[in-house]
Order: C-alpha cells, then structure tokens, then sequence
C-alpha cells in the first residue's frame, strides 16, 4: 500500500489529526515544564530520558511524508 501525499495530508487536516498534533503539543510543553523541576535537575539521567521523549514526539509532530516512507 502506498501512502501519498495527499493521504498524508489528508490524516493530519482530519479531526483526528489535528487531535493527535494537540495531544502531541500538550505533552511536549509537560516534558518541558518537568525538565525544570528540582528532581530532574538533580538527576542528570531523568533529565536526559525527559529530553530524550520531548525529542521524540517533537520529532513525530514535526514529520514529514518524505521522512514517512524513506525518501529523505
């Protein structure tokens, strides 16, 4: 199955799309705010899993169809 631009398009402009970005914004701005609390300061290792996840799902927010399927 090929998945096209247009797809591609089409998921994220759909209300689940726009749900999932939402959801995904949400929980990058929490990773962000909890990277500054006095626990995780303290703890290099729990600040480098939070980045590593803020990271992540940025990286998944700000996907494109090239990186998708493979082409870039």
């Amino acid at each position: 199955m090929k998945f096209t631009q247009d797809d591609f398009d089409a998921w994220w402009g759909s209300s689940v799309g726009h749900e999932v970005r939402r959801v995904l914004a949400k929980n990058i701005e929490e990773l962000h705010e909890a990277t500054f609390s006095e626990a995780v300061v303290r703890d290099p290792i729990k600040g480098a899993i939070l980045l590593g996840q803020k990271q992540a799902l940025t990286e998944f927010l700000n996907l494109s169809h090239g990186r998708l399927i493979g082409s870039e």
